[in-house]
């Protein structure tokens, strides 16, 4: 009888794994918890686009290369590290600036390219580049003023 137990806990522990993991390869996918709206792509090894969105915070973007090393705009704050987007191989455009101007406005033009491109190159400070797809990502990152996504001045103060 235990072993019985032990092997349906085991299945159903199986069958669950899935849905403890968020975000899957070649595939942008969203979800919410804790009051935040979040955004993923995740592509070769622990390689992900992560952005998160709650409207009373600023814009949480992290990108992870392929060995698990990352960087976030908490990183570009300090201006410690930064990375940036390549879309369809256009220019690279920095990413995790959410504060400045020229990052507010990098980060509207950024997130129209992912919405409307192919694929997207990451590349970061001491980190591996990325490859992502851009198939699907019109449908699930909605248009930037519709998202819970604070930016620059539109940040809410302490």
């Amino acid at each position: 009888m235990k072993i019985k137990t032990c092997l349906i806990g085991a299945i159903c522990f199986g069958l669950n794994a899935s849905a403890w993991a968020f975000g899957e390869v070649n595939h942008w996918s969203s979800g919410w918890g804790q009051g935040t709206t979040e955004y993923v792509v995740k592509g070769k090894g622990q390689s992900q686009l992560y952005i998160g969105c709650n409207p009373d915070k600023a814009m949480f973007v992290m990108f992870t290369d392929p060995t698990g090393q990352s960087v976030d705009n908490y990183d570009g704050l300090t201006q410690t590290r930064t990375f940036s987007v390549s879309v369809d191989g256009g220019e690279p455009i920095a990413f995790n600036d959410v504060v400045s101007r020229v990052g507010v406005d990098n980060v509207y033009v950024a997130w129209e390219k992912l919405r409307k491109g192919k694929a997207v190159t990451v590349t970061g400070d001491k980190l591996q580049p990325a490859h992502f797809t851009l198939n699907g990502a019109g449908k699930v990152l909605p248009a930037f003023g519709q998202s819970d996504c604070k930016i620059g001045a539109a940040i809410p103060g302490d």
